[in-house]
């Protein structure tokens, strides 16, 4: 009996081993089952993932294509590539306020001028932001903005976009719409408001707006009213210096406007660039002389080196409004007794400018004006021709020069002209350097170019270039 007890215990035993045995190898089934769903589920969760991360690339890669931001704060003044070129929004270029919502503190032609406080305007209590528009005499092509907000840090505006268009109709709507609104004397002559209401504001605007939707010129950004909150930035900086990120706004531009928001004021703006030659048929076919070193004619600073300013810059000895010129510091290592020429161990200075037009040049006019006790023993001129490079955009331009001139042997071929020697008398302030008493044949004296360097320093007040427009940019 005790034996076939042992048994039946024995076989218990075994069957609850093998009942154990079964339920744990179900429970591994059913875990390897749960591990398997869940890496399953994981696999699937990174698929997602990764999908998404591709969708999201794609989509992030073609609003960048399609969407872009019309200008690009530059934060470091050394990167500021433009400001060599014409400010096209000044009052000496015929740049004029075509009409303004409100002036009541500070005038808006002080932002056309440089010695003068700026654009200021009241509190605004009713709806709406202060603008104006400002007409530009002639066509232009903007590389650059800067904003300039000194001395108005109680009057900042917190927020400002700049626009531009194409279309000469605007002058007429607003005076139109000023004549109508405005209160008129006697005499039927118009006179300008100091301020604006919303409702007369938004005529003009309303006006203008259906004026440039039926021509189909809208209004295009410049720059965005949320680039910058000047009003939180206004104690850590002043100065701010955009660049045109858009190529498609390398063009250019008859009007400008200028929104404040919601009010306030700004001491400067400077729009940096070209104007854009319009020079008539006659003007070509007759051989009118003229002048290709205006900046009003498309003349323009491309780049320039000197390794000691004095006084002024390069760009002023093209512009007939800057009478201040260029000057150089003394030689430094200038002998204690000059025995001979100094020409020989000058101060690098180099400064190259572009025409507007391919033209025939018959002489040079150099007036030295200030300096006539400062003046350089000569001035060495070089021409060059090259229509490839006059079509190109000015950034291109600049840096097309600024690599040949680092090079110890150039690639661009330059005609090097006598140099043009000053006299000693210091009564004389005009030279004239006519290219014809020299025998230069009609394609040595055309010119898209030219360069212009000062031997050994010194400074003049203005060179100009007279001649003929062969043929314009195409």
């Amino acid at each position: 009996m005790n034996e076939c007890k042992d048994i039946n215990e024995e076989e218990n035993k075994i069957l609850c081993q093998t009942k154990e045995t079964k339920i744990s190898k179900k429970r591994k089934l059913y875990e390897n089952e749960e591990n398997n769903n869940n890496n399953e589920e994981n696999r699937k969760q990174k698929k997602k993932k990764k999908f998404l991360n591709i969708f999201n690339g794609f989509f992030n890669w073609i609003t960048s294509r399609s969407i872009k931001i019309p200008s690009k704060e530059i934060e470091s003044i050394n990167e500021v590539n433009f400001l060599n070129f014409n400010n096209v929004l000044s009052k000496h270029y015929g740049s004029k306020v075509l009409f303004v919502t409100d002036e009541s503190i500070g005038k808006s032609d002080n932002l056309l001028v440089d010695d003068k406080m700026g654009w200021i305007t009241r509190r605004r209590r009713d709806v709406g932001h202060e603008w104006l528009i400002l007409k530009l005499k002639y066509p232009s092509i903007i590389y650059g903005i800067e904003l300039n907000f000194e001395n108005i840090d109680e009057d900042i505006c917190p927020h400002l976009s700049i626009e531009v268009v194409e279309n000469c109709s605007i002058d007429d709507v607003i005076k139109e719409e000023e004549f109508i609104i405005s209160e008129t004397e006697k005499d039927e002559k118009l006179v300008k408001k100091k301020s604006y209401n919303f409702l007369e504001s938004y005529k003009i605007d309303k006006s203008i707006s259906d004026l440039l939707e039926s021509q189909d010129t809208p209004w295009i950004e410049l720059l965005q009213a949320d680039c910058v909150d000047f009003l939180k930035c206004f104690t850590k900086k002043k100065l701010y210096y955009f660049k045109i990120n858009d190529q498609s706004l390398i063009k250019p531009w008859t009007h400008i406007r200028i929104n404040l928001y919601p009010d306030g004021g700004i001491n400067k703006i400077n729009l940096y660039g070209e104007f854009v030659s319009l020079f008539k048929k006659h003007t070509i076919v007759s051989k009118q002389k003229i002048f290709l070193n205006k900046p009003e004619n498309g003349c323009t600073l491309i780049y320039y080196h000197c390794d000691d300013i004095y006084k002024g810059h390069p760009k002023n000895m093209i512009d007939s409004y800057k009478t201040e010129g260029f000057c150089t510091n003394r030689l430094f290592n200038r002998p204690p007794i000059i025995l001979r020429t100094l020409i020989y161990n000058s101060i690098k200075n180099i400064s190259i400018f572009k025409f507007g037009v391919r033209g025939i040049i018959e002489n040079f006019t150099i007036d030295i004006g200030n300096y006539k006790y400062d003046h350089p023993e000569c001035i060495q001129i070089y021409l060059l021709d090259c229509i490839d490079i006059l079509t190109l955009d000015l950034l291109e331009q600049k840096r097309i020069f600024e690599e040949d001139e680092k090079l110890q042997k150039k690639k661009i071929d330059w005609l090097q002209l006598p140099p043009c020697k000053l006299a000693t008398d210091q009564q004389k302030t005009f030279y004239n350097f006519n290219l014809l008493e020299y025998n230069f044949t009609i394609m040595e004296r055309t010119a898209t170019h030219f360069k212009v360097s000062l031997h050994p320093d010194g400074g003049i007040s203005q060179i100009n270039v007279i001649g003929t427009v062969l043929s314009t940019p195409p």
